[in-house]
Protein backbone atom coordinates (compact mmCIF):
# COMPACT_ATOMS: atom_id res chain seq x y z
CA UNK A 1 0.00 0.00 0.00
CA UNK A 2 1.33 3.48 -0.86
CA UNK A 3 1.74 4.88 2.67
CA UNK A 4 2.61 8.55 3.16
CA UNK A 5 2.68 10.51 6.44
CA UNK A 6 0.04 13.23 6.62
CA UNK A 7 0.04 16.40 8.68
CA UNK A 8 -2.30 16.32 11.69
CA UNK A 9 -4.28 19.30 10.35
CA UNK A 10 -5.01 17.81 6.91
CA UNK A 11 -8.24 16.24 5.67
CA UNK A 12 -9.71 13.25 7.55
CA UNK A 13 -7.89 9.98 7.05
CA UNK A 14 -9.62 6.59 6.69
CA UNK A 15 -8.47 3.88 9.12
CA UNK A 16 -9.54 0.23 9.06
CA UNK A 17 -12.03 -0.65 11.79
CA UNK A 18 -12.75 3.00 12.60
CA UNK A 19 -15.61 5.24 11.50
CA UNK A 20 -14.89 7.82 8.79
CA UNK A 21 -16.78 11.10 8.56
CA UNK A 22 -16.56 13.05 5.32
CA UNK A 23 -16.01 16.78 5.98
CA UNK A 24 -19.46 18.31 6.69
CA UNK A 25 -21.13 20.52 4.07
CA UNK A 26 -24.06 22.96 4.27
CA UNK A 27 -22.82 24.84 7.34
CA UNK A 28 -22.05 21.56 9.13
CA UNK A 29 -25.53 20.09 8.65
CA UNK A 30 -24.66 17.34 6.15
CA UNK A 31 -21.87 14.79 6.21
CA UNK A 32 -21.51 11.14 5.28
CA UNK A 33 -20.42 8.55 7.85
CA UNK A 34 -18.78 5.30 6.70
CA UNK A 35 -17.63 2.22 8.55
CA UNK A 36 -14.20 1.38 7.10
CA UNK A 37 -13.55 -2.35 6.76
CA UNK A 38 -10.14 -2.05 5.11
CA UNK A 39 -7.86 0.58 3.56
CA UNK A 40 -6.89 -0.84 0.17
CA UNK A 41 -4.66 1.99 -1.07
CA UNK A 42 -3.35 5.32 0.21
CA UNK A 43 -1.09 7.67 -1.69
CA UNK A 44 -0.20 11.35 -1.54
CA UNK A 45 0.04 12.66 -5.11
CA UNK A 46 1.42 16.12 -5.93
CA UNK A 47 -2.21 17.34 -5.99
CA UNK A 48 -4.26 15.44 -3.39
CA UNK A 49 -4.40 12.47 -1.01
CA UNK A 50 -5.93 9.46 -2.76
CA UNK A 51 -7.46 6.62 -0.74
CA UNK A 52 -9.40 3.53 -1.77
CA UNK A 53 -11.26 1.82 1.06
CA UNK A 54 -13.64 -1.11 1.49
CA UNK A 55 -16.82 0.03 3.27
CA UNK A 56 -19.42 -2.73 3.76
CA UNK A 57 -22.40 -2.62 1.38
CA UNK A 58 -20.99 0.42 -0.44
CA UNK A 59 -18.08 -1.72 -1.63
CA UNK A 60 -14.94 0.12 -2.68
CA UNK A 61 -14.91 3.85 -2.07
CA UNK A 62 -12.62 6.42 -3.73
CA UNK A 63 -11.67 9.33 -1.44
CA UNK A 64 -9.78 12.41 -2.62
CA UNK A 65 -8.60 14.62 0.24
CA UNK A 66 -11.15 12.93 2.50
CA UNK A 67 -14.09 13.59 0.16
CA UNK A 68 -16.11 10.68 -1.24
CA UNK A 69 -15.91 10.65 -5.04
CA UNK A 70 -17.32 7.29 -6.09
CA UNK A 71 -18.42 3.93 -4.64
CA UNK A 72 -19.03 0.50 -6.12
CA UNK A 73 -22.63 0.87 -4.97
CA UNK A 74 -23.01 4.02 -7.12
CA UNK A 75 -22.29 1.93 -10.20
CA UNK A 76 -25.31 -0.34 -9.58
CA UNK A 77 -27.72 2.56 -10.11
CA UNK A 78 -25.95 3.78 -13.24
CA UNK A 79 -26.02 0.35 -14.87
CA UNK A 80 -29.84 0.34 -14.81
CA UNK A 81 -30.40 3.82 -16.24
Amino acid sequence: MGETRQPESGPPRAEAGRPFLEPPELQGRFGIYLGVDQVLWREQTPYQRLEVIEAGPLGRVLLLDGNIQLTTWDQIGRAHV
